[in-house]
């Protein structure tokens, strides 16, 4: 139980280690030439900090930054952040910290299929500037970002940001922000490894710190020796001057990495106590360290006394908090790692399955998976994903989700029904209609072993939501699974859902509202893997419509916009269905302007309703063609039966929905043909978050994967329907319709 407790506490161990102001051993070298250039920037909308390993980069905004009255929002990143949806929720995770933000911010980033550069990003931006006081926002380990569409976002973050805001990012590579139009405006300030060497004094005060004589001649042949590299410097100090150590080979950034390898076993690890030397070399598999996990990794009770005495050695062992844990220099770590995974290899993959088993009581799938890919048994972070991935789903972490499955790979999750059954789930429910496809495919061939009547309930659940095969064997998969399924089953209240839709869509509206009334009655908003309550809350509304019966639709859809605020589920595609039959309701009550606004934050969610869920796509595209037209706007439903088309092409057998489609279609033709709507397309939907950025069309059809041509007629499609003449007009004029967040630059 103990390590059970101490493995949770690590959890937000690391959050705030990667969220907070860093902490700095003291004693650390002045560098008043530098920290004054960076107090001369303070005005810039960026600063860059650019150099390779071992230039105290970190330790020089620390310093400058604790002398500045601005308050500091500071993110380490790590490789898990080189996906948009998580590098987001790091800058948010930091910013909150020190200044209150907008809660739907969050809401939306957590909401599967949202536009990051559309909403998110603007959000962000705005949020931060509604508050006017001086900030710095510093992207720590900025190398870690690769990714384009991060750094789509990181740019167009720095563009929204407001002039009291500052960026400031520490990268071991050249960063691409600070080029071109920004170096061109100076509006940014540029410090890289020349400046970051250690100059004859600095050099000499290092030497004065570690209690040695700072003659010129030690000094010089300091700096010779080092090229006044902060790392190397600080490794000849460890060794307070021996002549052999002074006289060695260079270890100078130029340096082979052997060569620096090579001193640092010769001239650090030497020498060391032997039960010091092996807790090093088989701790070095831990990216954090903290006695609890360092103790359940060795074997062992005497950890927290080895790390005091490595913190007393100044053994490159940085404190993350005041809690016990730790972080080896990433130089130190990975000389010991390459030693130890020679030495011992069997032993090194013992270690990674203890430290994984440690991680998965923790619940930390992110570590699990790490140490369990290391010592070649992912069983533990199956088990633990399975258990994790419909709760993660629910909380909108979809990117983390996406990042584990990646990790494990395709082999490994098909040698587990259940987690295969969950990733066609998963599929399905963000509108990747070619993969939840492929996956529902092959879960059909799936065995698993032993009676897994959950998996097979997920199954055939998956199959009634597809509806690929008709609404006969939906029917079929629907009440399979009402039948089979305990009461308390995870895929009954769904499955009571969709037996309702296979009904309603075969003309028995009797039974179907009867069905939906009885799922309702066992549901949550976010049960299982779904978010049914919801979705047919706002489906018992639309057959209460049907029916005339307003007042008991008005209550559905009531308690529906209350589940939807409740579970946080605006940006959600289950809540363009709950907007359609609102609108609709809306204007049967004459509340035109509510109606209008309710129509537009479905139009926009629209596009995560896909053919993947051909019922639910060509429904809620009937819904707001019939919307569109009682607002006497043809051209909007003729984009709307286009989309039905398209997805009854895929699925023709769809029951009354094809005659509906037919109806729309007469009605359509009796309208004048030369009436343009305002309605954006899917595709156009898409584009439109990329006219905020400067990219050009061409970069804009690269990210889209379609020509320059394509996004030249979108773009020009996109400023008729919304009558403008550029590109910073459509922006603005999006911004005022809900179809991109409000930024404070708007």
């Amino acid at each position: 139980m103990g390590t059970r407790i101490n493995a949770i506490d690590a959890q937000q161990v690391l959050v705030d280690a990667k969220t907070g102001v860093p902490r700095v051993r003291s004693g650390i070298i002045a560098r008043p030439r530098l920290t004054s250039l960076l107090a001369a920037g303070v005005d810039l909308p960026l600063i860059v900090v650019s150099a390779p390993v071992g230039y105290g980069k970190t330790t020089l905004l620390v310093d400058w930054l604790q002398h500045d009255d601005r308050a500091v929002a500071w993110v380490s990143l790590d490789r898990t952040d080189d996906d948009v949806a998580t590098l987001m929720a790091s800058i948010i995770t930091g910013v909150r910290r020190v200044r209150e933000l907008d809660t739907a911010i969050s809401r939306e980033l957590a909401s599967p299929g949202v536009s990051l550069l559309g909403r998110v990003v603007p959000g962000l931006a705005a949020s931060i500037g509604e508050v006017d006081e001086p900030l710095v926002v510093v992207l720590d380990h900025f190398d870690e970002i690769r990714s384009r569409d991060c750094r789509d976002a990181v740019d167009l973050l720095l563009d929204l940001l407001p002039a009291h805001v500052q960026l400031v990012v520490s990268s071991r590579r050249e960063v691409w922000l600070a080029g071109g139009r920004r170096r061109v405006r100076g509006e940014v300030l540029e410090i890289g490894a020349t400046d970051l060497v250690f100059d004859t004094a600095e050099a000499a005060e290092l030497l004065e710190l570690q209690g040695m004589e700072p003659s010129p001649e030690r000094v010089r042949r300091l700096l010779e020796r080092t090229e006044g590299w902060p790392a190397g410097l600080a490794l000849l100090a460890l060794t307070h001057g021996s002549n052999a150590a002074m006289a060695g080979t260079s270890i100078a950034p130029s340096s082979p990495d052997r060569a620096v390898a090579e001193f640092i076993r010769s001239e650090v690890l030497d020498g060391l106590p032997p039960e010091i030397d092996r807790f090093l070399h088989q701790t070095a598999i831990l990216d954090v360290l903290s006695p609890p996990l360092c103790d359940a990794v060795l074997d062992s009770t005497q950890s927290a006394a080895v790390l005091e005495t490595l913190m007393r050695a100044g053994l490159f062992l940085t404190p993350l908090d005041g809690g016990g844990w730790y972080r080896y220099h990433p130089l130190f770590r990975t000389v010991l790692l390459d030693e130890a995974s020679r030495a011992e290899p069997d032993t090194v993959r013992d270690l990674h399955l203890r430290a994984a088993r440690w991680w998965a009581s923790a619940g930390s799938v992110e570590h699990t998976i790490e140490h369990a890919r290391a010592c070649g048994d992912l069983t533990i972070a199956v088990d633990l994903i399975v258990n994790e991935i419909s709760r993660a789903y629910n909380d909108g972490r979809l990117s983390a989700v996406r990042r584990w499955l990646d990790q494990l790979g395709e082999e490994t999750i098909e040698r587990n029904p259940e987690l295969a059954g969950l990733v066609g789930w998963l599929e399905a429910l963000t509108g990747n209609a070619v993969e939840a496809q492929r996956w529902a495919d092959r879960i059909e061939h799936l065995t698993p072993e032993g009676e897994d009547e959950s998996f097979v309930s997920s199954r055939a659940a998956l199959r009634a939501f597809l509806c690929a095969h008709g609404i006969e064997q939906m029917e079929a998969d629907a009440r399979s699974v009402v039948t089979n399924e305990p009461v308390w089953g995870p895929w009954r209240p769904a499955s009571l859902g969709f037996l309702a839709v296979a009904r309603w869509l075969r003309g028995d509206d009797d039974e179907a509202f009867a069905l939906f009334s009885e799922s309702l009655e066992v549901t949550t908003a976010t049960d299982g893997f779904d978010d049914p309550e919801a979705r047919f809350l706002a489906y018992r509304a639309v057959l209460s419509m049907d029916r005339g019966d307003w007042a008991n639709a008005a209550r559905d859809l009531e308690l529906a916009v209350s589940v939807v605020d409740g579970a946080h589920l605006f940006e959600y595609a289950v809540n363009s269905i709950v907007e359609a039959a609102r609108a609709r309701l809306l204007l049967h009550l004459n509340e035109t302007e509510t109606a209008r606004a309710s129509l537009f934050r479905a139009m926009r969610l629209r596009t995560a309703v896909t053919w993947v869920n051909p019922w639910a796509a060509v429904w809620l595209r009937l819904e707001l063609a019939d919307a569109h037209l009682a607002l006497a706007d043809p051209g909007a439903a003729r984009t709307l039966l286009q989309e039905v088309e398209g997805v009854l092409y895929r699925r023709p057998k769809l029951g009354r929905l094809v005659a509906r489609a037919d109806a729309l279609r007469q009605t359509l033709s009796e309208w004048p043909a030369d009436l343009h709507g305002t309605a954006l397309s899917t595709a156009e939907l898409r584009l439109l978050p990329y006219l905020q950025t400067h990219l050009s069309l061409k970069e804009i059809g690269e990210r889209l994967f379609v020509s320059r041509n394509t996004v030249s007629t979108q773009t020009n499609s996109i400023y008729r329907k919304l009558a403008v003449s550029g590109r910073s007009e459509a922006v603005d004029r999006a911004r005022e319709l809900g179809l991109l967040a409000p930024s404070v630059l708007g």
